[in-house]
């Protein structure tokens, strides 16, 4: 089934549906963002496997691939004017993971590339996990154990159980005011402590190293809770604490915005406004629609282990737009 999949992908990127696709839409001259995640170290191993990553292979073959067949430029350019940036190409990441400067930073910066890194500052700012990452790190601690959550009893015969485990506590918790509560109990019953592990996530310093440099560091909340879950004055004082942190920490006020798992509405985007950011990006894939305006910034999310005809197919937003009939 991988193999007919992987067949089919290859036609539809090369066999020309892709070609098609973009002379109609004029994808390949409109600029592109993509965002990472998480990008590992040669024989590196996630974390949590239900998250996006991609090698460090794969990050140096799209990031030199996009940089001989566009202009680089920044997310603050394209956020300035995105409609007349023509077939240009910007970078972000996600979160704030240390790879972000041990790993991606040196080969943005062999290959000429700036880029722009949204930091969740409780994170950065150390001793904090990501949720999801203390969960993961919890679980993969814990094969063989038994542990209850959401009325059910979850039982970690192997790797395989761990991985589902993930996915299914992920995705029931993502949205949830309690998911950090529920994630520390889990965590308690399982015995697993609450170190971080260290270089998991960027140090301050690293920051102000990738601002010196010209990144550009925008907001990404406080805790990565999801704005659509909560109240405009949760969501003003998460926003406006968050860009308070990093204007002090790097000495320059945030203006860009990376809303928690893409989600956010109209009321968010006032709220944005006010607190003198000018521009967001969302996790809608392809490149940046005509007229999208500076608050609803497309982003394209390469996943590890993808084959490379997908990665042209997210590139030219087909991808998104099969996925949407």
């Amino acid at each position: 089934m991988a193999f007919l999949k992987e067949a089919a992908t290859a036609i539809l990127a090369h066999g020309g549906g892709n070609w098609v696709w973009k002379a109609l839409t004029r994808a390949g001259r409109r600029p592109v963002v993509v965002v990472y995640h998480r990008v590992l170290a040669r024989g590196e191993r996630p974390l949590d496997r239900t998250q996006r990553y991609v090698t460090a292979a794969e990050f140096t073959r799209q990031v030199t691939y996009l940089s001989r067949t566009r202009r680089a430029t920044t997310l603050a350019e394209l956020v300035a004017d995105a409609d007349g940036a023509g077939p240009a190409f910007a970078v972000t990441f996600d979160d704030g993971y240390g790879d972000t400067y041990r790993v991606a930073f040196p080969t943005l910066r062999e290959l000429g590339v700036t880029a722009t890194a949204f930091v969740t500052t409780e994170v950065v700012s150390g001793g904090a996990w990501q949720w999801w990452d203390r969960l993961a790190h919890a679980l993969s601690e814990s094969v063989g154990e038994t542990f209850r959550a959401g009325g059910r009893i979850y039982y970690l015969a192997n790797e395989k159980a761990v991985d589902s485990a993930q996915a299914a506590l992920t995705a029931a918790l993502k949205r949830s005011p309690r998911r950090e509560a529920i994630v520390e109990d889990i965590a308690t019953q399982l015995g697993v402590a609450a170190g971080v592990p260290e270089g998991l996530y960027m140090s301050w310093e690293e920051v102000r190293t990738l601002h010196r440099c010209g990144w550009t560091i925008g907001a990404h909340s406080q805790t990565h809770r999801i704005y659509t879950t909560m109240t405009g004055e949760e969501t003003r004082a998460d926003v406006e604490g968050c860009a308070a942190r990093i204007e002090r920490e790097i000495g320059e006020r945030p203006r860009l915005v990376a809303p928690p798992n893409g989600e956010y509405d109209d009321e968010a985007v006032a709220i944005f406004r006010r607190a003198g950011f000018t521009g967001a990006v969302t996790m809608v894939g392809g490149p940046i629609r005509p007229k999208a305006g500076p608050f609803r910034i497309a982003r394209v999310a390469p996943n590890g282990g993808e084959p490379w005809a997908l990665f042209m197919l997210r590139l030219s937003g087909l991808y998104d737009m099969v996925r949407r009939l």
